[in-house]
Order: C-alpha cells, then structure tokens, then sequence
C-alpha cells in the first residue's frame, strides 16, 4: 500500500527531545513521507487494520519505522489530522 499519493493532512509536525537528539533528520522526512502514503512500516497486521479504519472513518493513525542507525521510532497523526509526533518507540 505505498503509491507515494498522501493519503491524509500530517498537520502540525513534533518531534520530542528524545527523538530529535537520536534519529536522523533524513530518516524523519522519509518516515513522514511513507506515513502519510499509507506505508506503516513494519507493523502487525492488527494495527494495519486498524489505520486502514482510520483513514476511513478519521481514527489516530500509527506507524513504526526504524531509523539508519537502527533506532526503533513512531509516527502518530491525531484522528483529527491537526499534529503529528514523532517520537522514539520506548516513549510511546
């Protein structure tokens, strides 16, 4: 499910503190791109279904994504699209 195509608004972008010292800006960018196109990262099917509801009806929509220096983080868009975190995946 990766067309490129934003599939959703990111809203407002945050990054927490520990996300901002840890990842690297690069991998930050291409996380949100792969986000908002539907490209959850590698998550359980479970959580796939339950932002394929979200997109639908306007649920929180979560990815998991691991930076190039093998740090496990987030992306989580509200449900109503107004901000979007990044954070680091022990934060969550």
């Amino acid at each position: 499910m990766n067309d490129k195509k934003a599939k959703f608004a990111l809203g407002r972008i945050v990054i927490t503190p520990a996300a901002r010292a840890n990842l690297p800006s690069a991998d930050v960018v291409t996380a949100l791109a792969r986000h908002q196109s539907g490209d959850w990262g590698p998550i359980d099917e479970e959580s796939r279904a339950e932002n394929a509801l979200g997109l639908e009806y306007g649920f929180q929509l979560r990815s998991g994504y691991r930076a190039s220096n093998r740090t496990k983080f987030i992306v989580i868009t509200s449900d109503d699209r107004a901000v979007t975190t990044v954070l680091l995946f022990d934060e969550d």
